[in-house]
């Protein structure tokens, strides 16, 4: 890298002339609806018959990094070779990267895991001893699931009997509904980005560390000898080595489980008894991506996850609790994570009364300026509002007409958009890849206004609603965040980004729908062996069903808690802002509990670590230095993966080996 994200948003790159005159061109929107389309059947196909990494579970996908990498390289070499016309300029590589980006997030555990696996689990999987029948039948309309008819389930998960075709009949009316739906929601994000954009690029001046290592290397995949430019120099290839010759070193453990091997799966720790464990591997993608974020928001990060070490811990010894989790997606101990969604909500809505005069010149300039149907940004201000109201619209109006009452409807969209908002948020401050939700929308909207007399049609269409958690990564809000840090990068591709990132969406989907019931309706998807259509399709079911038949008022408890994180979050942001040099954000607060954190709370500390020594040691120049060592460990990593993928295809498929996850 050229120089750190520190000061690259004060010194912006710019693109060269050639690429200044290409913009968005055809060929890489059709790339890039290519590298969406290749993601899904990949990442689907791997998940479900391959066993190996998870490749899609941050917020740059590990399968759209090995492709974009892919492609630089071909790039280069075929300019080399060919001559410039056959090489894709800067601006065209940012575009397919981020509709593979966009993309990315479709399949399995991303999007489309979940609405086919729940879909298909009310009817299949309903027995008299799980009382589904009774409790969710009755609520279910018929355009709202595919019913078993004819074993249409069924043969889903068990596989076809030989010469019958895939029931796309039953499929085709409940997916349509539900993918409207989720395209609802995804315009309301896509619109609720727009009108933030210039708040948070131009006037709060994020650093969007994510996507800028996506477009430093898209600026610096120029040929120099026979490969981009970005891999050159001896400390690029000193951190390619150290990661990829890992993974190297490890292959041949897969033949003989005798060698010794480097530990690259979890390695759980515990301080004491009811102590949260902690995963002590180091997560070496993690790692190097931190390494560009700043020092504030890594210290923040692991001080408040290991508070939420402690006071869980003591909780735990104390015997002290609110009750449970309330649903897998929302954080392991309820008390310390409806801290964090207090934090969380703070965070949003000091955002947005930071960014209040900003809102209001948005609402000025679509209706009352005379460039009301001209902005800088990737649709206009005026499309934006009205896309933001006939979105929300349409999903309230959709859920109420699947059962669900106005009241609990606008909450849960509330809540869910309030949760996407703060992970976009934090994902563009911070640049950490994994961030999710502390609680999930469904678990904040039901423990608010209480399961006691809610009506039994609410409650069933919130179990669908589910398929929205994604592992409350908060879908594609985070991923369009990024997205507008590169139309402010590239301003000549504005207006047609967000019409290629929607294509990119869409090819996703149908290629991930079709390759999902071609390999489940062939060999059944029982045998996929995945969260998705195993417990993860179940859970809402069993949670919800549980909360129906003990029924509760407000939850009081966690509302406690939920006011002691916004008051934290307000008195960190008071000393933030009062006393410069505090080396606490409040950023970091909302992530502590997460299981992500869990999983990378050791190599933040690492990063944070590493990161201040060289910036004790050397100050910026010596961090601008090390820059390529990070970017040579993400790029050595990937090329690891990528072989041992390649291997588990010939020599393991079906026991792959999952070095990739977290």
């Amino acid at each position: 890298m050229s120089q750190p994200l520190e000061t690259r948003r004060d010194h912006q790159d710019q693109m060269p002339d050639s690429s200044r005159d290409r913009g968005l061109t055809l060929r890489s929107v059709l790339i890039g609806l290519c590298f969406a389309g290749l993601a899904n059947f990949w990442v689907t196909w791997s998940d479900y018959i391959i066993h190996s990494s998870t490749w899609n579970l941050s917020h740059f996908p590990m399968v759209n990094f090995i492709l974009f990498l892919l492609l630089t390289v071909f790039s280069a070499v075929s300019g080399r070779v060919f001559g410039p016309r056959f090489s894709l300029a800067p601006s065209e590589l940012a575009i397919v990267m981020s509709m593979g980006l966009v993309g990315s997030v479709v399949p399995t555990n991303g999007f489309i895991g979940y609405v086919l696996g729940i879909l298909a689990t009310p009817y299949y999987l309903a027995t008299p001893e799980n009382g589904w029948g009774i409790y969710f039948h009755p609520y279910i309309p018929d355009w709202m699931a595919p019913s078993n008819s004819g074993d249409s389930m069924r043969y889903l998960f068990e596989g076809l009997p030989g010469g019958m075709q895939i029931p796309w009949q039953v499929w085709i009316g409940p997916l349509l509904w539900w993918l409207s739906f989720a395209g609802g929601i995804a315009l309301v994000s896509a619109c609720i980005v727009v009108c933030l954009r210039k708040q948070w690029t131009d006037y709060e001046r994020l650093d969007y560390p994510i996507i800028g290592v996506g477009i430093d290397m898209a600026m610096r995949s120029r040929v120099v000898g026979w490969l981009p430019e970005y891999m050159h120099g001896r400390i690029f290839w000193g951190g390619f080595a150290v990661s990829c010759g890992i993974v190297c070193w490890n292959i041949p453990g897969y033949f003989m489980p005798g060698i010794p091997a480097f530990p690259l799966l979890p390695q759980w720790f515990t301080f004491a008894t009811g102590f949260p464990t902690i995963d002590f591997h180091i997560s070496f993608f993690a790692f190097a991506f931190a390494f560009f974020v700043n020092l504030e928001a890594l210290f923040s990060t692991w001080f408040f996850f290991l508070i939420f070490i402690l006071q869980s811990g003591v909780f735990n010894r104390f015997g002290y609790t609110i009750g449970t989790r309330g649903d897998p997606w929302s954080s392991l101990n309820p008390a310390v994570g409806w801290q964090s969604w207090g934090a969380m909500c703070f965070i949003v809505f000091w955002g947005l009364w930071v960014g209040r005069n900003h809102i209001k010149q948005v609402f000025y300039q679509a209706f009352c300026s005379a460039r009301a149907g001209r902005s800088e940004e990737m649709m206009s201000y005026r499309i934006a509002i009205f896309g933001l109201v006939f979105g929300l619209v349409y999903v309230i109006g959709f859920l109420h007409h699947a059962g669900m009452s106005y009241k609990m409807a606008f909450i849960l969209i509330f809540c869910t958009l309030v949760g996407y908002l703060g992970v976009a948020r934090i994902v563009a401050e911070t640049g950490l890849l994994y961030v999710v939700v502390p609680v999930t929308g469904q678990s904040a909207t039901i423990y608010l206004l209480g399961s006691y007399g809610m009506p039994p049609e609410s409650m069933t269409t919130m179990v669908f609603t589910y398929m929205l958690v994604t592992r409350g990564a908060a879908m594609f809000m985070p991923s369009f965040t990024q997205m507008g840090k590169l139309a402010d990068r590239i301003p000549q591709i504005r207006r047609g980004l967000m019409p290629a990132l929607g294509g990119a969406i869409v090819a996703g989907v149908v290629i991930s729908i079709v390759v999902t019931f071609y390999l489940g309706y062939s060999q059944g998807a029982y045998n996929f062996n995945t969260w998705v259509f195993g417990m993860g399709s179940q859970v809402p079911f069993i949670d919800t069903l549980t909360k129906i038949r003990t029924p509760f008022s407000t939850d009081w408890n966690r509302l406690f808690f939920f006011g002691i994180g916004v008051a934290v979050s307000a008195l960190l942001t008071f000393l933030r802002y009062r006393f410069p040099g505090w080396p606490l954000s409040p950023i970091g607060f909302p992530l502590s509990t997460s299981w992500p954190m869990r999983r990378i709370g050791f190599t933040i500390f690492l990063a944070w670590l590493v990161k201040a020594l060289v910036m004790k040691i050397g100050g910026v120049v010596l961090y601008r230095r090390f820059q390529p060592f990070a970017l040579g460990l993400v790029v050595g990593w990937a090329v690891g993966v990528g072989i041992s993928f390649a291997v588990d295809i010939i020599w393991f498929p079906g026991q792959g080996h999952r070095i990739h996850w977290y």
